[in-house]
């Protein structure tokens, strides 16, 4: 049995408004590209 997944694209406003309301928080390393919340890498040790 195949599964359909569906991808939804978010906004600008919507990204925002997740963060405004607890959905994302400042712990969550993630950001929005082209419509998709992204987890982002670990900052190294160069970059610390």
């Amino acid at each position: 049995m195949a599964v359909t997944l569906t991808k939804r694209r978010f906004t600008v406003d919507e990204y925002h408004r997740m963060a405004e309301v607890g959905i994302l928080t400042d712990e969550d390393r993630v950001e929005l590209i082209d419509g998709e919340i992204v987890e982002m890498t670990p900052i190294g040790a160069r970059h610390a």
